[in-house]
């Protein structure tokens, strides 16, 4: 059962990438027919578009709740050079865009825990 979990799981996560490549399209279409149009909680402030692509990146591989030493991991993985002191800066980028909610501050050796949200 556990087998069958893990592929699902990977399944919905190919799935997911493709999602968000294909939003970042529309993006790009919205953006080449009215500069600056990107929907308002979703555009990274004061972030360029490159980073914000990574980032989006970098949570397409995770789940829906996540800590900030996973998020590191993830980071790490897609950019080796990626440095710790970024984290802080995406996060509060992601929290101020609305992409991503804290629902558990960190304490001592525990790293704070996020939560991604969703827009209809």
């Amino acid at each position: 059962m556990t087998d069958i979990s893990a592929e699902i799981l990977a399944v919905l996560r190919t799935q997911e990438t493709a999602l968000l490549a294909m939003l970042e399209t529309v993006r790009q279409a919205i953006e080449k027919i009215q500069p600056g149009g990107q929907p308002r909680q979703l555009q990274f402030p004061q972030a360029t578009n490159e980073e914000g692509r990574f980032m989006n990146l970098v949570l397409a591989g995770l789940g829906m709740q996540f800590t900030t030493a996973e998020i590191f991991e993830q980071a790490k993985k897609l950019r080796p050079g990626f440095k710790r002191d970024s984290v802080k800066r995406a996060l509060t980028r992601l929290q101020m865009a609305g992409v991503i909610k804290k629902i558990e501050d960190g304490r001592g050796r525990h790293p704070a825990r996020f939560e991604r949200r969703f827009f209809h």
